[in-house]
């Protein structure tokens, strides 16, 4: 069986040409979550975040406060490479009375109510035929500019601190 690695460096890089409109692909898959474009001003990948809060309000609300204060803030986030049709999926929370200082992140999600949407999100890779990487995936090394570099690091943020370490 071949390694993640070799599967995606066998993959056809986008072309150049080619602009996929994942704001708008995800915003008609998604609705009506509320979501937010958190991707780095250096465009190395596209990267949103779906509310999963009760009241559906985004990261960038400013009514946001009022949940952390009386309930855990949840969010999933949506990676999507810029050179391969690559994604990946990450549950982001801010306990309850944390004020914004904790954020936990786990690939699964921490409520068995937001099951449904890594079911969506599943389904919107597959139509959009993205491969969906797991942390483990994106830790794998691919050669990048004469060195051995993670998965993630190559594909999703080349300028990310650690060369073979990903963020999560």
């Amino acid at each position: 069986m071949k390694q993640i690695s070799e599967i995606v460096e066998a993959m056809d890089y986008l072309d150049e040409d080619l602009f996929i409109d994942w704001w708008g692909e995800i915003e008609e898959f998604f609705h009506p979550v509320a979501f937010d474009d958190i991707g780095r001003l250096d465009h190395s990948a596209y990267d949103y975040l779906l509310s999963l809060n009760k009241a559906n309000l985004r990261l960038s609300s400013e009514d946001i406060d009022s949940i952390i204060e009386n309930e855990d803030a949840n969010f999933m986030e949506i990676i999507i490479s810029r050179d391969k049709l690559l994604t990946s999926v990450h549950f982001w929370q801010y306990p309850r009375g944390s004020k914004w200082q904790v954020l936990n992140i786990s690939e699964k999600p921490y409520l068995q109510e937001h099951e449904a949407m890594h079911k969506k999100f599943m389904a919107f890779a597959e139509k959009m035929n993205l491969l969906v990487l797991r942390d483990e995936d994106l830790r794998e090394l691919v050669p990048y500019e004469g060195d051995m570099v993670s998965i993630y690091y190559k594909y999703f943020d080349d300028e990310y601190e650690s060369r073979l370490e990903i963020p999560y």
